[in-house]
């Protein structure tokens, strides 16, 4: 029976506001260097003192030293008199306290365990002395009278050798059995203790990922400015199942900051505009909803989650969907019939109709062919007028909705979406001519077309010519990325007194693995963004930079992981659009041929990233398949 629960202390109840340790040794150098005392080039002293911590550890019999025997090293290495070296280990002590915070698993976890009437020790392997952790505890509200702290310095024994738990098990007087041990190191915290015959789990997370660097040429005050979201990347990560997952980082490190930086400006712009009440318009801005509800505070505008798509307001108005191919199918997963009728507003009596005259099923995938047929069939006087009648009858509900929700919002109302154009909000001002026209909030804006007034973009507004990177190239994976709440708004359905969206399952593969666990970090990340004990470790220019830093490692310099995992998202969740995801790095024979099998010669094209990512030779080869793709296209198409 468990009496005692034993913890990790860094990384796993406390975690430094940098995004790996050696960086509090190159912020040191800077303060050292300013306060006059002499040190090796940029970098030299980090180097040192890291190596100074093993050559240190190397020599001394119990196979751990304390941070006074590592300057001892130091000092002898640099030249330091005795004053010098005192004063340059009392900076780092000081500089560790600053940086050093408690993590929200571990006061959870803590707490959880004295709840459950546990004893609680704190265990870890380190070079600072124990009056100097216990005081950070206390500080923290970790420690409690009656606590145990067992430090490797100290007790001359380490987790990592496994030398500590016999001691520590007589020092508690209990059985191997009756302690549990939770850390961040796999072989410290988790295989060391089970080899001694304790329980254990891991807790927290230590690893950096690449996202949580700062910007490349930043330096010690780049360090300083982005450590606090690198913290809160990784804090982020550690509360979820697979702290380490490329999924899970790319959620906490890029779409964390993104969506905590968008949705804070898109509060704080709605509440300089006189904005009461903010619509998150479906499906995309589910994500944003969310977000916005953790981070909504007393005075911000009324949060409505809008059941409302472009092809439901062009409904409200009456607006009949273009009987042509990109019209009936672009931008889906899955070309089937019933997205056709979805998309046209047949009901289920004419949609069967349809799919007989075809010689299809609803659900089935139509291949080239019977596209052409269903075009030449849709055209006809007899579908035209079954057309037109479905469409008066969609146009009711759809218009009742809106009539609903305007009356709900009588004042100034926000529209929020990924963005790039704002057409919805044209559509939702034309539908109804209020004296105040909608202000809308977008994650970006395009040059695609003259933006009017009353939209505002945040991650760049390419029709104000700002912004680092090329949203054209990018706005389907973003797409991809924030949505997925939901499969297609269907209709709406009338209840004892207000109309409701009706939403329809997924299509088919609608639900992208590693999208939902990248969503759940990332939401993870908005509310340690609101705890007070975080709240100051960012604001809202740093998260804006670190955003955009991370979207163009993502977008502009993707690595060979970065490469395989999407490719394989999208080969599985996206088929019919292997072009829609542009991340691949050099020249991928398996995406060519799946598009070639799909005969869609051009659907393997790379954007200009991966491009500039690909040797000269690849580039040759590329440009070589893609004109006998398009001659090949070129005579299908003539045969046709």
């Amino acid at each position: 029976m468990i009496s005692w629960a034993t913890f990790d202390i860094f990384d796993t109840v406390l975690t430094r506001r940098v995004a790996q340790p050696a960086n509090v040794f190159e912020i040191l150098a800077k303060e050292l260097r300013e306060s006059g005392i002499w040190l090796p080039p940029v970098g030299g002293f980090c180097w040192l003192r890291v190596r100074a911590e093993r050559w240190a550890r190397r020599g001394a019999k119990g196979g751990d030293v304390t941070i006074e025997e590592i300057y001892l090293l130091l000092a002898r290495l640099l030249r330091w008199s005795e004053s010098v070296r005192e004063l340059a280990m009392k900076r780092e002590l000081e500089l560790e306290s600053s940086l050093l915070s408690a993590t929200p698993l571990g006061l959870k976890s803590v707490e959880d365990a004295r709840t459950k009437g546990l004893r609680v020790a704190f265990v870890s392997d380190m070079y600072l002395r124990d009056h100097f952790l216990r005081r950070l505890l206390e500080r923290e509200g970790l420690w409690q009278e009656g606590d145990l702290l067992a430090v490797s310095c100290e007790w001359k024994a380490s987790k990592a050798n496994g030398r500590i738990w016999e001691p520590l098990l007589a020092k508690l007087e209990v059985e191997s059995h009756q302690v549990m041990h939770r850390g961040d190191n796999p072989h410290g915290d988790v295989e060391s203790p089970r080899r001694a015959g304790l329980s254990s789990a891991r807790l927290g997370t230590a690893e950096p990922s690449r996202w949580e660097e700062a910007p490349e040429g930043s330096g010690v005050a780049g360090i300083r400015e982005y450590g606090g979201l690198a913290a809160m990347s990784r804090l982020a990560r550690a509360e979820r199942p697979a702290p380490d997952d490329y999924w899970t980082s790319l959620g906490s490190g890029v779409m964390g900051p993104m969506l905590a930086g968008f949705v804070r400006w898109t509060l704080d712009q709605a509440r300089q505009d006189g904005v009461e009440t903010l619509w998150f318009l479906s499906r995309d801005g589910w994500f944003f909803y969310q977000a916005a509800q953790i981070l909504a505070k007393p005075g911000d505008p009324h949060l409505v989650y809008l059941g409302i798509n472009r092809r439901q307001l062009q409904l409200a108005l009456g607006q009949a969907p273009g009987i042509d191919e990109s019209s009936l199918f672009d931008g889906s997963r899955g070309h089937t019939l019933g997205l056709v009728g979805s998309r046209l507003a047949l009901d289920s009596v004419a949609l069967a109709r349809l799919a007989a005259e075809l010689g299809v099923e609803v659900a089935a995938v139509l291949d080239r062919m019977q596209k052409v047929r269903l075009i030449e069939l849709l055209l006809t006087p007899e579908w035209e007028r079954i057309r037109m009648d479905g469409l008066k009858q969609a146009s009711i509900p759809a218009r009742g909705y809106l009539d609903q929700e305007f009356a709900k919002a009588p004042g100034r109302i926000g529209v929020v979406d990924v963005g790039w154009k704002g057409r919805s909000q044209d559509l939702l001002d034309e539908i109804h001519q209020r004296s105040t026209p909608l202000q809308g909030y977008y994650l970006g804006l395009t040059r695609r077309q003259q933006v009017g007034p009353g939209k505002k973009g945040w991650l760049y507004d390419l029709a104000r010519s700002e912004g680092a990177m090329a949203l054209d190239r990018h706005e389907r994976l973003f797409e991809v990325l924030v949505g997925g709440v939901s499969g297609p708004l269907r209709t709406y359905v009338r209840g004892d007194e207000d109309w409701q969206p009706d939403f329809e399952t997924y299509e088919r593969g609608e639900s992208a693995p590693g999208r939902e666990e990248a969503q759940a970090a990332a939401l993870a990340f908005v509310a340690l963004l609101n705890q007070e004990r975080y709240r100051d470790w960012c604001s809202p220019e740093t998260l804006k930079a670190f955003a955009i830093c991370n979207l163009d490692r993502l977008f502009e310099r993707p690595t060979p992981e970065d490469a395989a995992q999407f490719l394989n998202w999208t080969i599985s969740t996206d088929e019919a659009h292997l072009d829609s995801v542009p991340l691949a790095q050099g020249y991928d024979l398996h995406r060519i041929r799946a598009c070639l099998q799909k005969k869609e010669p051009w659907g393997w094209i790379w954007p200009g990233a991966s491009l500039r990512n690909s040797p000269g030779s690849t580039r040759w080869l590329m440009q070589l398949a893609a004109r006998y793709n398009q001659a090949r296209a070129e005579r299908g198409a003539s045969a046709l």
